[in-house]
């Protein structure tokens, strides 16, 4: 199994390939922890959403180390995805159903339907270098979810509509992936589909059971998923163990890791190989 790094609403955890790690961890009803987003830069600082006395930001750590170096405010209400690329820091600002930029100790947003409120769930982001991948959960709209792919400005080009509820984007191959949870019958999986002709294909997983899907790391060899326990009232979904299950490049699974009492899974990161699914930097851990 790959190292990892795996955000929950209650911990940071690294996984060194055989055991867990938590290098840092708060306490909700102390308005602290509520991690998400994880990204890193090529000099090696990471970013990761995460909540002081109730207020969202940033924190940042030397990946190396896992050390904390330090945090970052910003107009940020419910922040889900960040990723890092050439000198920018992109966060999904749900909340606010934007995205939020950092650059150069500056924020700026981009904000296709502005709106002071979560109204298309805004929830991640990925670039293969060539365009942005925006997904919206759509859980307050009547069409749904829909990935937006916009140029590296943020300036849409297209969207597709996916349908059902999603978590996390990437695309390979021209085939678009975003994670599924449980809806109208049909269990938690894949959604598949080719940009080219618009047809879709999904990879159910049933045997997962109820589960809520968040997080998704891509490696050469194998898929890595973030899996939670499933519940309609979503105050009842901060609890429970978090599960990452690790598939191969034929979507069978392979390995799994279980962390009783960790709390629901947000975020799944590979270290030390390429993640295709974040920004092709490699992050190490040392030690």
């Amino acid at each position: 199994m790959n190292k990892l790094i795996i955000s929950t609403m209650l911990k940071l955890i690294y996984w060194d390939g055989l055991s867990p790690h938590v290098f840092h961890e708060g306490d909700l009803g102390e308005g602290t922890a509520h991690y998400h987003g994880m990204t890193w830069d090529d000099l090696g600082t990471m970013y990761v959403t995460g909540t002081i006395q109730t207020k969202y930001l940033i924190h940042t750590f030397d990946l190396a180390t896992l050390a904390e170096t330090g945090i970052i405010h910003g107009n940020l209400h419910e922040p889900h995805e960040a990723f890092w690329d050439r000198g920018r820091l992109y966060v999904t600002n749900t909340g606010l159903n934007r995205v939020e930029i950092f650059e150069g100790g500056n924020w700026t947003y981009k904000a296709w339907n502005p709106s002071p409120c979560d109204l298309e769930h805004i929830n991640a982001i990925w670039s293969d270098g060539l365009s942005f991948f925006i997904a919206e959960h759509g859980q307050k709209t009547d069409r749904g979810s829909i990935v937006r792919i916009c140029d590296m400005d943020l300036n849409q080009k297209r969207e597709i509509l996916i349908g059902p509820n999603i978590h996390n984007v990437y695309a390979e191959k021209r085939m678009l992936y975003n994670l599924t949870s449980p809806e109208k019958g049909k269990p938690a999986g894949f959604v598949v589909t080719n940009m080219l002709n618009g047809k879709q294909r999904r990879i159910d997983k049933p045997e997962w059971g109820q589960v809520l899907l968040r997080g998704l790391a891509r490696t050469a060899e194998n898929w890595y998923v973030g899996v939670s326990r499933w519940e309609e009232n979503r105050s009842e979904r901060n609890e429970g163990d978090a599960i990452v299950i690790q598939l191969d490049n034929n979507f069978e699974e392979t390995d799994r890791i279980v962390l009783p009492d960790y709390g629901p899974v947000c975020e799944v990161r590979a270290l030390d190989t390429i993640d295709f699914s974040h920004n092709y930097i490699v992050g190490h851990v040392d030690g």
